[in-house]
């Protein structure tokens, strides 16, 4: 008899979650926002504002994604692993087929004289190389991604468990074989996966962990990140061997997630019904309220008309700051993630209440406003 042990995660750790969440929601903006760079300051920015976000945003959501598959079942039998993927038929495949089915018809319109495979033929949207969703929704590869790996995870469930402490290296192994093009899968997001997994199997609450761990996080991300700013704006990366390279990015990205996870776990401590200042408890209420919108960020972020009225708004300050002066690019980076994350939340927010069952189905569930409407939405891949 399969047993979804919901209660398995802490208040403050799936309040924890939510935050992260969010962040990784903002951070997705940033990481595929519009960036065409005329001078140093501009290449500066594009590495704070999209670089470097980039590399973390994905192992973020498939470290999440692995921690939540795992972390709700006493064991991983086939009852579980059957309970474990109906559940990701509502949460990942119907909203996968239902935005390319989407993504199929915009084409078809778009480019009327195209050729087009037929809507029907699933083989064509189940490859990782799958490429016909235009118009801002070729990012369902994480979507591709994920389903696999949760395929796949009774696999990773008897390494962790057989293996134990030597699953580490197997993931370091497979990581480094994964590197090569055409893999199919990512390799940082495959680690991330496992190393979720890993966390949940044996009960780690790394939230809680990584609370306690906030200063040396941040001590040693900022230690870290002037040299990878360094080796990836001004391409320096000649000056340094390509492992060197990627164990610098690897390092990068743990460290990253360790402060995410760390200032995640102290801003979950700000609850609406703590004892704590009201200015911190409405900095939870306003970082959670992103959460249940973090699918439908994902998805539509880099649809050609968010792109097209953030462009419009850049050009109305043309007169007072001509484009390619300092004033101009401080105002355009200042502007980017707010303007562009407003106007995705503005548009799910209509669509969740003017057509609750269309967002169910295109979100999956996630932050059905039929049955929470109001309340910040525990984290859920």
């Amino acid at each position: 008899m399969a047993t979804d042990r919901t209660n398995t995660l802490s208040d403050r750790t799936s309040r924890a979650l939510t935050v992260m969440q969010a962040v990784l929601a903002v951070m997705v903006v940033c990481a595929h926002s519009p960036l065409t760079p005329p001078h140093e300051l501009s290449a500066y920015g594009v590495s704070v504002v999209s670089t470097m976000p980039e590399l973390v945003v994905m192992p973020g959501f498939f470290l999440i994604s692995g921690y939540l598959f795992f972390i709700r079942a006493d064991r991983f039998g086939p009852d579980e692993y059957r309970l474990a993927l109906r559940k990701r038929v509502r949460t990942l495949l119907v909203p996968y087929i239902a935005w390319c089915a989407i993504s199929w018809c915009a084409r078809a319109i778009a480019e009327p004289a195209a050729e087009h495979p037929p809507l029907y033929h699933l083989a064509q949207v189940f490859f990782p190389g799958f490429n016909g969703i235009p118009h801002g929704m070729g990012l369902l590869w994480y979507i591709n991604q994920l389903m696999a790996l949760c395929l796949l995870s009774p696999l990773v469930y008897m390494a962790v468990r057989l293996l134990r402490v030597w699953a580490i290296p197997l993931a370091l192994v497979l990581w480094m074989l994964l590197r090569v093009p055409g893999a199919g899968v990512n390799h940082n997001d495959f680690l991330a996966f496992f190393v979720g997994a890993a966390l949940a199997i044996n009960r780690v609450d790394f939230i809680s962990i990584c609370g306690r761990l906030l200063t040396p996080a941040v001590i040693l991300w900022l230690a870290v990140t002037p040299f990878f700013v360094h080796f990836t704006t001004w391409d320096h990366r000649s000056r340094i061997s390509p492992d060197a390279f990627v164990a610098l990015e690897l390092s990068y990205i743990i460290l990253s997630f360790l402060l995410l996870a760390a200032l995640s776990a102290r801003i979950a401590d700000f609850t609406p019904g703590g004892d704590d200042h009201p200015r911190r408890r409405r900095l939870f209420s306003a970082v959670a309220m992103l959460a249940p919108f973090t699918f439908f960020i994902y998805v539509t972020h880099t649809l050609p008309q968010v792109e097209a009225i953030f462009l419009s708004i850049s050009a109305a300050a043309e007169p007072w700051l001509p484009e390619g002066s300092a004033g101009h690019d401080l105002l355009y980076y200042t502007l980017l993630v707010p303007v562009r994350l407003a106007l995705l939340v503005g548009m799910g927010t209509l669509l969740a209440r003017l057509a609750p069952g269309v967002w169910s189905v295109l979100t999956g569930g996630r932050g059905d406003r039929r049955r929470a409407p109001r309340k910040a939405a525990v984290a859920t891949d």
